[in-house]
C-alpha cells in the first residue's frame, strides 16, 4: 500500500550519519532494542538505496562519542557550503520507483 504524502517537508543540507553494525547494536541497546544482523543488513542497505544518490555529507560515526559526532555535524552546519536537496522529491521518486 502506497500512503500519500500529507506533510510538508522542507529542502535541506543532508548529513549522511555512517556506522557499522556493531555501533548500531549498541546504540539499539540504549532503548532494549535487540535484533538480528540480518535485521541490520536491511536497514543498512535500504539507507545506503535511498540515500546513495542523494547530494549529502557524511559523517562516520565508527566508534565515536555523541560529542564528537555533533562537534562534526556544527563543523558541516557552519563552515561547509551549503547543499540544498529537495528531499521530499528524492523520496517521492525513490517510492515511485519502488512500486
Amino acid at each position: 500500500m502506497v500512503e500519500k504524502i500529507t506533510k510538508t517537508l522542507c529542502p535541506g543540507h543532508v548529513i549522511y550519519l555512517d556506522c557499522d553494525i556493531s555501533d548500531i547494536r549498541i546504540r539499539n541497546s540504549f532503548k532494549h532494542r535487540y535484533w538480528p544482523d540480518k535485521e541490520y543488513n536491511r536497514l543498512l542497505e535500504a539507507l545506503a538505496e535511498v540515500y546513495g544518490p542523494v547530494k549529502k555529507s557524511e559523517i562516520c560515526t565508527r566508534g565515536r562519542s555523541c560529542e564528537d559526532v555533533a562537534r562534526e555535524i556544527a563543523r558541516i552546519v557552519f563552515l561547509e557550503e551549503y547543499n540544498e536537496v529537495d528531499i521530499l522529491n528524492e523520496l517521492a521518486s525513490y517510492s515511485k520507483d519502488a512500486t
